[in-house]
């Protein structure tokens, strides 16, 4: 039997939205509806403005005329710089009222704004590091920045229902295949210590850290994808959309992969070893143990890779290979739609450009099975 409401998994970026709708029935997962729609901010410029509320709820209308879903609830992401996610230790014989009590009164012990500024939700965790107390998750946001999230969503017609962080969205994404065995044996005895997830994007990438299950770290660094196109661009003189098409689906000459892409691979992995010197440095008592690559990225189009009969590979395939050589623990860019069944209402070659695209929409979709 499907799940009831269904839950549209709705990631509201700067550059781009996606959207994934999922079903289940008994216990295999499919994968019902899949969209994305790039926004006119994706501009050369590095200091483009943010689109404005109109331009997202516009994108997001288009992508539901196109579904015909009649689903109006959505899960959603905030972005990781507009919260603000912390672990408070308390003494253990607190309840779950007091506790909101503890925070809604003495909230600017571990936020800094006035709690009559912000919204916040918390959870208690499993285990505690001192005898006699709990530790407690706490996440927060401006009411304006939620506000300004949810009016974007109800403009475009939709009924927000759950509102994450990206952190979670991925790390929810992360956990669900690791518990169903799809990232691999080995992986799947790791205790969580020290994972790394990467997310990779047009403009940055974000580093978030997980101890044991728990965050402890975060961190934007300034390189993306967006390099790769404008070398692409003038190389080849080329407008963005289509080297943008060109790069995703095919037509490229047969030198881009050993002259352009190749040695942009190789600087992406220069980049993210640095960023993880930066965070063990700064958490010297945290070993990673596991790094996994989720978002959006540039490889080679599908057509283009050596092993068709392989299963799909994500845009972050080749880069984690690369990266792989240089790291002392496993490296993976996981499939977020590993195990699942694929409706035959989903274009596999739109899908397959660049699967990994949609992590975090598939993260906030799954929400609705775990509940």
């Amino acid at each position: 039997m499907i799940l009831k409401p269904p839950l549209l998994g709705l990631d509201m970026r700067a550059d781009a939205v996606s959207m994934v709708s999922l079903s289940k029935r008994k216990q295999q997962f499919c994968l019902d509806y899949v969209d994305r729609e790039v926004l006119p901010s994706r501009a050369e410029s590095e200091n483009a403005p943010a689109p404005e509320a109109e331009t997202l709820s516009e994108a997001i209308r288009t992508m539901l005329a196109r579904s015909k879903m009649r689903s109006k609830s959505v899960a959603t992401a905030l972005p990781a710089e507009k919260t603000i996610v912390k672990v408070i230790t308390l003494p253990e014989s607190m309840s779950t009222q007091e506790i909101d009590e503890q925070i809604h009164f003495q909230g600017n012990q571990y936020i800094p704004f006035s709690m009559d500024a912000v919204h916040f939700d918390f959870s208690i965790l499993p285990g505690a590091a001192r005898p006699g107390y709990q530790d407690v998750l706490l996440v927060a946001c401006k009411k304006e920045s939620l506000e300004e999230h949810v009016a974007i969503l109800e403009e475009a017609g939709l009924k927000p229902k759950i509102v994450d962080t990206r952190t979670f969205a991925l790390w929810f994404l992360y956990t669900h295949l690791k518990n169903r065995h799809l990232l691999g044996n080995a992986i799947a005895e790791e205790k969580d210590k020290g994972v790394v997830l990467i997310e990779t994007g047009y403009a940055n990438f974000h580093l978030y850290v997980f101890e044991n299950g728990r965050p402890v770290y975060e961190k934007e660094h300034r390189f993306g994808y967006r390099e790769l196109l404008k070398t692409l661009q003038s190389h080849y003189a080329l407008g963005p959309d289509d080297v943008l098409r060109m790069a995703r689906f095919g037509g490229l000459p047969s030198e881009y992969e050993p002259e352009i892409l190749a040695p942009f691979t190789q600087k992406a992995s220069a980049e993210m070893p640095f960023a993880l010197d930066f965070f063990q440095n700064s958490m010297p008592d945290v070993p990673i143990t596991l790094v996994c690559l989720f978002g959006e990225w540039i490889g080679l189009p599908p057509e283009a890779a050596r092993q068709p009969e392989a299963s799909p590979r994500s845009g972050l395939a080749d880069l984690s290979r690369v990266l792989q050589q240089k790291l002392a623990f496993p490296v993976l860019a996981p499939d977020p739609f590993a195990g699942m069944d694929i409706s035959s209402h989903v274009h596999t070659r739109f899908l397959d450009a660049d699967r990994s695209a949609f992590a975090v929409a598939c993260g906030l979709a799954l929400r609705r099975f775990y509940a």
